[in-house]
């Protein structure tokens, strides 16, 4: 038989240097699980956002979702999503909501209404999005009132100015049902 016996190191103890170098690894080790810990329970939570995008193949909206940072207000955290849902999908299988122009001007929100100010590019027709301009606005409204339902008012400006055919540009969550 040639099974060779395993040579096992002899017991004896250890070191004090080694005993130090021991106990200097344990300790960060320790240290560096306890700072983590502490950054995760004092650190921002991560909301659940649902933005949808036209298909390729069709207009029909699709569902996707994306983890945002929460913010300290409804003003940040509206904003957050409308420069996700202007930045356009992940997946190659779905197309831009918004042109490609437009820009987030400003949000404002007070007593759960909210006033979201848009550039004049969401007015250019033509582009990767297949739809007008007054659907998309509907559809960026619907992917925020889907997310925030506690809104009770959303008026969306171009420019700063109201457009004019106002009353199509204000969204109420009844709208939704």
């Amino acid at each position: 038989m040639l099974l060779k016996r395993l040579k096992v190191l002899p017991s004896r103890s250890l070191r004090s240097a080694e005993r130090l170098l021991l106990a200097s690894g344990l300790s960060l080790f320790l240290l560096l699980l306890l700072v983590s810990l502490a950054l995760f329970l004092t650190g921002r939570s991560w909301a659940r956002r649902t933005l949808f995008f036209p298909e390729i193949s069709s207009s029909r909206l699709v569902g996707g979702t994306r983890f945002l940072p929460r913010r300290r207000s409804l003003e940040l955290d509206v904003q957050l999503l409308v420069e996700e849902a202007i930045l356009g999908p992940e997946l190659p299988m779905h197309r831009p909501l918004l042109p490609r122009e437009t820009r987030l001007l400003s949000v404002l929100a007070r007593q759960r209404r909210v006033y979201l100010s848009l550039s004049s590019g969401i007015l250019r027709e033509g582009g990767e999005s297949p739809f007008a301009p007054a659907e998309a606005l509907q559809a960026l409204s619907n992917v925020i009132l889907f997310n925030f339902p506690r809104i009770r008012r959303l008026e969306l400006l171009i420019d700063g100015q109201v457009p004019s055919g106002g009353s199509i540009f204000r969204f109420q969550p009844r709208m939704l049902k």
